[in-house]
């Protein structure tokens, strides 16, 4: 079919794309002056100026040359410039109180909170060693069924462009102060990423309409989008989410051979080059935790390894560990802190281990491997790190377990403070 013949191109494009990724010898670029592209661009500057003047539009400070050049060089035609930037004025107008929240660093929506907790992605605090802002999102664990339960679809809509919005701001900021001009690279992990689970209709419907908006209000805010620990049923999960991607964004994609979790950073030369390896997430080979921020990408440690659990009303997290599968939960805790859960299989057991790995991946045993049905503790932390709670199913062949837990890090200050007032 034609659609078959399609996704056979797309993904022959993406293959020569990884090739290239491999062999290629690729320095760190050296970013574009902007006072150059100005003067080269300088009359199709003006000439959209004067068009979105002539629309009676009276532009600000901020949307000056600068703000215009993205527009010339996202568009061959000048009246193509013209109307993107007209469509871009137009919706910050009407989302002035978006812009300005990220301007100062809030983000005063309750619902961003449900969003935060079940999307793994957020914009890395390092940047690339050209200096480039950094989107992350780690799909493997993130959990668009449960986000889309709490949000409606203009909520994520909105979050996402919230999203685009700071990174905006933050090559806009660069590229005024540098003279050079700055872009932002995207880096999707698929690691645990599954063919059946982790796909949502609703979040994708948002993703889709977010893109589209995304892509006219934000000119050459993309320089790559690399994809690395790419699944071998990559081909059948691109199919999945082709029709997402324009055709800017596909000639700007880079697919990295190699899988992290079990070889070498060095096998993706693409992200060698991009990024210090102190700078580059533990989990991508790198050797950059984020505790202080519990993870390098959203709230998320960097061990966590399986999709995020739903939380019911009782507060408990539900998981459902598949037959012969695996599931582990991991927290961020400072030596002292009381850790408190309580841990509930229905029907059945689980092999439940529970571990703590510091900073230099050296693991202690908090509670032994045993099977369990229910298990109720309180544990004293004798280190800082991660602490892993591993529900382990592999021993059963077909029966899959439902799983509830509770965790509560309770830290040292507030633990000291409780023995004072006994």
């Amino acid at each position: 079919s034609s659609s078959d013949k399609v996704s056979k191109v797309l993904h022959l494009r993406l293959v020569s794309l990884c090739i290239s990724c491999t062999t290629a010898t690729m320095p760190p670029s050296k970013l574009p002056k902007i006072d150059d592209l100005l003067k080269e661009h300088a009359d199709k500057i003006n000439g959209v100026r004067k068009g979105l003047e002539a629309k009676g539009l009276k532009l600000s400070e901020e949307y000056d040359d600068i703000w215009i050049l993205r527009f010339v060089l996202s568009h061959k035609k000048e009246p193509e410039a013209t109307k993107a930037a007209e469509f871009a004025l137009d919706w910050r107008a009407k989302n002035a109180e978006l812009i300005q929240a990220v301007k100062d660093g809030k983000a005063p929506w309750d619902f961003f909170e449900h969003i935060e907790k079940y999307m793994c992605a957020d914009i890395h605090s390092k940047r690339t060693l050209d200096g480039e802002p950094v989107f992350m999102v780690r799909a493997g664990i993130s959990n668009p069924k449960e986000v889309m339960n709490r949000v409606t679809h203009e909520q994520m809509m909105f979050k996402l462009l919230h999203t685009r919005e700071r990174l905006f701001q933050i090559c806009d900021k660069e590229t005024r102060e540098r003279r050079e001009l700055v872009k932002a690279l995207t880096l999707n992990d698929l690691n645990h990423v599954s063919l059946m689970g982790g796909t949502d209709r609703r979040f994708m419907k948002a993703l889709t309409d977010a893109s589209k908006v995304a892509e006219e209000l934000y000119p050459q805010l993309l320089g790559r989008a690399i994809i690395i620990n790419v699944p071998s049923f990559f081909s059948t999960l691109f199919g999945l989410f082709k029709s997402l991607l324009s055709k800017k964004t596909l000639e700007k994609m880079v697919v990295c051979p190699g899988k992290t979790l079990e070889q070498d950073i060095s096998k993706c030369p693409y992200v060698r080059t991009k990024f210090a390896l102190e700078d580059l997430p533990s989990q991508l080979g790198g050797k950059c935790k984020c505790l202080e921020t519990t993870g390098c990408v959203g709230k998320i440690p960097n061990d966590q390894q399986t999709m995020i659990g739903g939380v019911g009303e009782d507060g408990k997290t539900r998981v459902t560990v598949a037959a012969r599968d695996k599931h582990t939960a991991v927290y961020v805790v400072n030596v002292g802190d009381v850790a408190t859960w309580e841990i509930e299989v229905e029907d059945h057991s689980v092999e439940l281990t529970v571990t703590l790995k510091d900073e230099n991946d050296q693991e202690t045993t908090i509670m032994d491997t045993s099977k369990v049905k229910q298990s109720v503790d309180q544990k004293t932390m004798p280190t800082s790190g991660v602490l892993c709670f591993t529900f382990d199913n592999s021993f059963s062949l077909l029966t899959e377990k439902k799983v509830k837990y509770s965790v509560l890090v309770m830290p040292v200050s507030a633990t000291a403070a409780e023995d004072r007032n006994i």
